[in-house]
C-alpha cells in the first residue's frame, strides 16, 4: 500500500484501491503550473489573501507534521518540505502551506489551492489533518483553517476547537483503516480521480475507452439527472488520460519527427509566447492609487461555459 499523505486522503477514503493498484505517478502541465503558484506565494500573496499573514506571529510555510491517527499523536518533523522519513501504515505526513498564530490568541492553517475547488474545509480531510497536527503539536485551542485560492484571491475558512478534535481523530481513522485493508476492487470515480498516480492501471478507465461507441446525445438525454453528473466525472476522467498521453508524445517528439503516413510527420514546433499584464499586479496598482477597479473593466461577449460551482 502506499504510505499516506494527507494530499492523498480524500482519494484513499472514496477509492481505496488507487492506493494498491500499479502507481505511475506523473506530473503534469496543471501540476507545474501549482507548484509554481505555490512557490510565488510564499513570497506574495495575491490581493485578497495577503491579510491572512499580516496578523501572525510564529509564522511558517510548508512546515512538515506527521499523524500517528492511532495514537491520535502528531510530530514535527525537521526543516524541509515533507520531509516526513518512514511512515508506517497508520501514519500521515502533512505540509501545511501556511501556519502560523494570531499573537496572544488562536491559530491559523491554510492550504493554497491555484484554482479548482475542492471540498469545504469543515469535511476536507487534508485541512483535517493539518488542524490536528497544529492542535497536537502546539497545544492550540482554536485553530481558524481554510483554503486560500490563489487565482481569485478568495478565502474558504473554517473554524475549529479543541472540542472538535476528537471527532476529526475518529475520522482520519476511519480513512485510514480503510486504506490499510485496501483491495484492487475497491474502486470508485469521482474528482479525486484527477491526479491519481493509478489511474493508467484503472480497470474503470480502461472500460471507460470502450463506452463511447453509443449514441452519447441520445443516451444522456434518456438518463437520470443523478447519472448525467457521474458520466460528466468519468469524461473528465478519461480526458486526463488524453493529457498525459499528449504529454508523452510530445516529450517523444523532441527526439525527432514522429511519422503519421501518408507523408506527413508529427514535429514539436517552438512558439513564441504570448504577452500578457499581469492582471493581479496591475489591480493593486490601481487601489493603492485610490482608483476603481471597477472602471477599467470591460465586458466580452456572453457564452455558456460548463464551470463547476458551489451548491447553493
Amino acid at each position: 500500500m502506499s504510505r499516506l499523505t494527507s494530499s492523498m486522503l480524500e482519494r484513499a477514503s472514496e477509492c481505496p484501491a488507487s492506493l494498491v493498484l500499479p502507481q505511475y505517478p506523473h506530473t503534469g502541465i496543471e501540476a507545474a503550473h501549482g507548484t509554481k503558484n505555490h512557490a510565488k506565494a510564499e513570497k506574495e500573496l495575491p490581493f485578497g489573501l495577503s491579510h491572512l499573514v499580516a496578523d501572525l506571529t510564529e509564522r511558517e510555510n510548508e512546515a512538515a507534521y506527521v499523524l500517528d491517527v492511532k495514537n491520535e499523536t502528531a510530530r514535527k518533523c525537521e526543516p524541509g518540505a515533507r520531509n516526513y522519513g518512514e511512515l508506517d501504515e497508520w501514519e500521515i505526513g502533512t505540509t501545511p502551506d501556511l501556519v502560523g498564530r494570531i499573537a496572544g490568541s488562536h491559530w491559523r492553517v491554510r492550504d493554497w489551492k491555484s484554482r479548482k475547488l475542492v471540498t469545504v474545509p469543515r469535511d476536507n480531510l487534508q485541512v483535517i489533518s493539518q488542524v490536528l497536527a497544529v492542535f497536537s503539536v502546539h497545544r492550540a485551542a482554536v485553530v481558524d483553517a481554510g483554503i486560500g485560492y490563489l487565482s481569485s484571491g478568495e478565502d474558504d475558512p473554517h473554524t475549529f476547537s479543541a472540542f472538535d478534535v476528537g471527532d476529526l481523530w475518529a475520522k482520519l481513522r476511519r480513512v485510514v483503516q480503510r486504506a490499510v485493508g485496501a483491495t484492487p476492487d475497491q474502486i470508485r470515480e469521482g474528482d479525486w480521480c484527477t491526479y491519481c498516480p493509478a489511474l493508467s492501471a484503472c480497470p474503470a478507465k480502461k472500460a471507460l475507452a470502450t463506452a463511447f461507441g453509443v449514441d452519447i446525445e441520445g443516451t444522456i438525454d434518456g438518463l437520470p439527472i443523478e447519472a448525467v453528473g457521474v458520466l460528466r466525472a468519468k469524461v473528465e476522467s478519461f480526458k486526463r488520460l488524453i493529457d498525459r498521453a499528449d504529454e508523452a508524445i510530445k516529450a517523444r517528439a523532441k527526439r525527432g519527427p514522429i511519422p503519421l503516413g501518408g507523408g506527413k510527420v508529427l514535429r514539436l514546433v517552438e512558439c513564441a509566447g504570448r504577452k500578457s499584464l499581469d492582471q493581479d499586479k496591475v489591480k493593486a496598482f490601481l487601489i493603492a492609487n485610490g482608483e476603481d477597479v471597477e472602471n477599467y473593466m470591460k465586458r466580452g461577449n456572453d457564452f455558456p461555459q460548463l464551470k463547476e460551482v458551489r451548491a447553493k
